[in-house]
């Protein structure tokens, strides 16, 4: 979205973006259930909530500060190509997390 200047295509890119996200967590959501054990399972749930929502906090005052030094769109894309690199490694690094699946 950050190389995107018209209204229509930015509006179509973060309606793909909402729809990507929400499989994720479907996904993300099933995986714990399915791999954590019964008795553990609200604890397990209950902090990946803690921690996914909190991250996402940290993560709009991350952009909001890059934002004010660059501007809005070098800060997503920088937001986004981090996510990608750290995504990429954790799949290369970490052959259990893509076994889960």
């Amino acid at each position: 979205m950050c190389l995107t200047n018209g209204y229509p295509e930015k509006k179509a890119k973060s309606q793909r973006s909402t729809a990507f996200r929400v499989m994720q967590n479907a996904m993300a959501n099933t995986l714990l259930q399915i791999a954590a054990p019964d008795a553990l399972r609200g604890r397990v749930m209950s902090f990946y909530s803690l921690i996914s929502h909190g991250a996402t906090q940290l993560g709009g005052l991350q952009a909001g500060f890059v934002a004010d030094w660059v501007g809005a769109p070098l800060s997503v894309g920088v937001g986004a190509a981090i996510s990608l690199f750290y995504g990429t490694f954790v799949a290369l690094r970490y052959r259990q997390v893509r076994d889960l699946t």
